[in-house]
């Protein structure tokens, strides 16, 4: 459940597109239209730094688990990391024949892996040197994702498949088909044994990896769900849609929790540390909600 909203964050002169907490909690990073990634102070709202060096709209952004650096992906085609602590760009990976959607780090902060719509998923290491190139999906890659133990990569397409491919050496062990629009959105759960992802069919599904069958799916919102997460160990999932809302779930039973109603625009992206939950909308805000446990 939720208890309605902690604070609005407003910048940015764009729509925010994804949004991400630093490991420690005090800190955020958004990517906006506009250009631009932001840092943030989560408690007070004040802006720590704009990091510019994009030259198209940066869809996705996000911290290494280790907090000292940030990635960030553009329709430029570009990625680059910065430095967390500074905001210095440090690499431009360069690669992709298309705009990159997301990018994500590896979970020992060695690796990024994006997800583009020239149809592929990329490995890169840290010098911005390209590790491997993924190829199985028939149409734009919209989201990537790491198992935690970093052996396994899953992927959302506009082809309205789910993959599961092995990280080291890109095979595809695993395709979930099931939704009947693009999907958006992808993720493992915590203990690497579902994946949960989001549609513009305005479902989020819950599969299970082992019989490769949709397990749940989560309807309730009345227009395309953009992103669809874990939170809480587990115990509760969160999504995000072009509805304005954001609706907090049961993944046992499929149940409706609650609904956070706040943006006055589409919703893109949720993050969660502990029990504060960050999401950011076509409305130029972020907000920052508090889940009950």
């Amino acid at each position: 459940a939720a208890s309605g909203e902690v604070r609005a964050y407003t910048g940015h002169a764009g729509p925010v597109y994804c949004c991400g907490f630093a490991p420690t909690g005090d800190r955020m990073v958004s990517a906006s239209r506009d250009r631009t990634l932001k840092v943030w102070d989560v408690r007070t709202g004040a802006e720590v730094m704009t990091l510019k060096g994009h030259n198209g709209l940066v869809l996705s952004c996000a911290y290494s688990p280790d907090g000292r650096h940030i990635v960030s992906a553009s329709d430029d085609k570009t990625l680059k990391l910065w430095d967390a602590t500074n905001g210095a760009k440090l690499v431009t990976m360069k690669g992709h024949n298309d705009k990159v959607y997301c990018s994500v780090f590896s979970p020992n902060s060695q690796n990024v892996a994006s997800a583009s719509c020239d149809k592929t998923v990329r490995v890169w290491d840290l010098s911005g040197k390209r590790l491997l190139v993924v190829r199985g999906h028939d149409s734009a890659v919209f989201c990537v994702g790491y198992s935690s133990d970093g052996s396994r990569l899953v992927s959302a397409s506009d082809d309205k498949t789910v993959r599961v491919f092995d990280a080291t050496s890109g095979s595809e062990l695993v395709k979930l088909v099931g939704h009947t629009g693009t999907v958006w959105s992808c993720r493992f759960s915590p203990d690497n044994r579902q994946v949960l992802s989001a549609s513009m069919d305005g479902t989020a599904m819950l599969w299970d990896l082992q019989s490769r069958a949709c397990r749940l799916t989560l309807k309730g919102h009345s227009a395309p769900v953009h992103h669809a997460i874990f939170v809480q160990n587990g115990s509760r999932v969160v999504t995000a849609s072009r509805d304005r809302t954001i609706k907090v779930w049961d993944p046992t039973n499929g149940n409706v929790v609650s609904t956070l109603q706040g943006h006055t625009n589409t919703v893109y992206f949720c993050a969660a540390f502990n029990h504060l939950l960050l999401s950011c909308s076509s409305d130029e805000t972020l907000r920052a909600w508090k889940l009950r446990a």
